[in-house]
């Protein structure tokens, strides 16, 4: 065998200690970096979206009162939302959770409104709710506010009953149904699990905001929107029946909804997704078809009240009702009701 020959069969010389070192050590301080980065973008992205959900937007600034610059809010178990005390411009809520209508008690009966944000008047003054619009069409009877944003149709009905202690006993009780559990079972899971890395959350929201990863929508199918259907007409006949037991002269007024194609709320829905708001479009058809098919006694449906006006009678996306939409539910609820529901004291 020749020199050469030997010298090409000859393995390579083993990388000397000092390398494998300095490799491992530049593998260690990327790893370290990339770390750093995914913690840094972990905060930074989180941060900037809690800033963002908890910013109303620039349409809700310019619409909402002084007073909702003080709003404030705390959740407890089984009554759902209870707003804080405030007294401001346009925003007058008690130690109770119960709001003022902006005018004073008078002599005549004396009635509760409850239900979710819709009977609240988010956004909205004192004088634009729903309850002071019942006040100015009826001058003999006052309406206490008792409502609280996102609850639920049991968590409505306990919390009347929580305060039945505190408030005097009412002589007539309308609770606004705003259908909160069908939107809530037809509304999609949340796109980023709360402890998901940034740096695979973010590739993962760009994908599904440009349709590569679809979004699943628990009303798409028939099946699923008749299930949705039947649980809120359940919680719907429960409503009714704890009701009456509280007070005889007690109704369930079936409130309007930007869904259901006949709102017309154009200007509203855009920013929405399409596809969400067609699948809660079909949801409420089939529960206004099902609600008439039943026809409930002491259930007043006014799901259809605005005649498509909805961009009139809305004020925003979250279905929160304008002055003008307070008015004309509330005309159209006292056309509704029979003469002796306000019956109490004179």
């Amino acid at each position: 065998m020749t020199e050469t020959a030997h010298t090409d069969a000859e393995p390579a010389p083993r990388p000397k200690r000092g390398a494998l070192r300095r490799y491992g050590l530049r593998l260690a301080q990327a790893l370290i970096v990339l770390a750093l980065l995914d913690g840094l973008a972990d905060l930074s992205f989180y941060a900037a979206r809690t800033i963002w959900l908890a910013t109303p937007s620039p349409f809700e600034v310019k619409s909402r009162a002084a007073g909702w610059d003080d709003y404030r809010e705390r959740s407890v178990p089984g009554l759902g939302v209870i707003v804080e005390p405030v007294a401001g411009p346009g925003l007058h809520v008690d130690a109770l959770g119960v709001r003022s209508t902006g005018a004073p008690r008078r002599n005549g009966a004396r009635g509760v409104l409850f239900g979710s944000s819709q009977a609240f008047g988010h956004f909205e003054t004192d004088d634009a709710t729903v309850a002071a619009a019942i006040e100015r069409l009826r001058t003999d009877i006052n309406v206490t506010v008792i409502a609280g944003p996102g609850r639920n149709t049991v968590e409505s009905m306990l919390n009347w009953r929580h305060l039945a202690g505190s408030v005097d006993a009412p002589d007539f009780a309308i609770f606004l149904f705003s259908n909160i559990e069908l939107y809530e079972a037809c509304e999609p899971p949340p796109p980023l699990p709360e402890r998901e890395p940034a740096l695979v959350a973010i590739p993962r929201r760009m994908l599904r905001r440009v349709g590569v990863t679809p979004v699943e929508l628990p009303c798409a199918t028939p099946e699923a929107r008749t299930a949705a259907v039947e649980r809120s007409l359940y919680e719907l006949r429960a409503a009714l029946a704890f009701g009456r037991r509280q007070n005889p002269h007690f109704a369930v007024v079936v409130a309007p909804l930007l869904y259901g194609n006949e709102s017309n709320a154009t200007l509203l829905l855009s920013p929405l997704d399409a596809k969400l708001v067609d699948s809660l479009d079909l949801a409420v058809l089939e529960f206004r078809k099902r609600l008439r098919a039943e026809n409930m006694p002491g259930v007043i449906d006014l799901s259809s009240a605005f005649d498509g006006n909805g961009d009139i009678y809305f004020g925003d996306s979250s279905n929160h009702f304008s002055r003008a939409g307070a008015d004309q539910l509330a005309a159209r609820i006292l056309e509704r009701l029979p003469d002796n529901f306000f019956g109490g004291r004179h």
